[in-house]
């Protein structure tokens, strides 16, 4: 987490929580209760991973209904034999724990059973809320990609400007390019080969400095870290004009 480190704490407690509760383990994984369901269909996907929503749902993908799946914009029948859903129910109220969940519960299914369709249900939340989650939980695993991507490293000694608050300006200064991959990285040591998949880098360069990359190549050299933020949003526009 791009946090101050004790921040890290709660999250690995969650997560040690989430594995003894449900015993993962290479050798237990059988322990888990998914619900991959058979769904019959007249038409073949052509896209990569669904969300699975309800018939109101805009923003989902499909939506489960009579054991069979229906496209969301179309409203026409989904036909796929082999076709399998990852079926997720929690009761759980706090929805980090429930996203932590959720994400483990979805990463393990995928890896087991190969499921073309995400499908969360919570009666806490909303189907919006849900929705989203999906989205989040497949962007997270690098599965499907539906906002922009950050990737940013933890605090540390090393770092020369304030990491915490350039990831938030960042984010909010290029959220909009779908798609797109930033690193937000301390410094020169360990940022160019964090980064090296990133479409574009924001590298701490010095006290204060920052340094752009585009596609692991540097474009600009310790720009003012009040600058900085401005500037790269400069040059992804500029990409993208062309």
């Amino acid at each position: 987490l791009t946090e101050n480190p004790v921040e890290e704490i709660p999250v690995a407690k969650k997560l040690l929580k989430f594995a003894k509760n449900t015993g993962v383990s290479l050798s237990e994984i059988d322990q888990l209760h998914f619900h991959p369901l058979p769904v019959p269909s007249p038409f073949p996907l052509k896209t990569g991973l669904l969300v699975a929503g309800t018939k109101d749902d805009k923003q989902a993908d499909v939506f489960f209904e009579d054991d069979c799946l229906w496209d969301t914009k179309e409203h026409q029948l989904i036909d796929n034999d082999d076709l399998v859903i990852s079926k997720i129910e929690s009761y759980e109220i706090d929805f980090e724990t429930f996203l932590l969940d959720a994400s483990v519960a979805f990463a393990i299914d995928f890896l087991k059973n190969q499921p073309r369709v995400v499908y969360l249900q919570n009666i806490h939340y909303s189907n919006d809320v849900l929705t989203k989650a999906s989205f989040d939980i497949l962007q997270g695993l690098g599965l499907r990609y539906s906002k922009t991507e950050y990737i940013a490293c933890p605090s540390c000694g090393r770092t020369r400007f304030d990491i915490m608050e350039q990831l938030k300006r960042v984010q909010q200064k290029t959220s909009k390019f779908k798609g797109v991959k930033i690193a937000v990285m301390g410094c020169m040591v360990n940022g160019p080969g964090e980064m090296t998949d990133a479409d574009y880098g924001f590298v701490g360069s010095g006290k204060g400095k920052i340094s752009l990359y585009r596609a692991g190549t540097m474009i600009r050299k310790n720009i003012p870290e009040t600058e900085a933020v401005d500037a790269l949003l400069e040059l992804i526009k500029s990409d993208t004009r062309h």
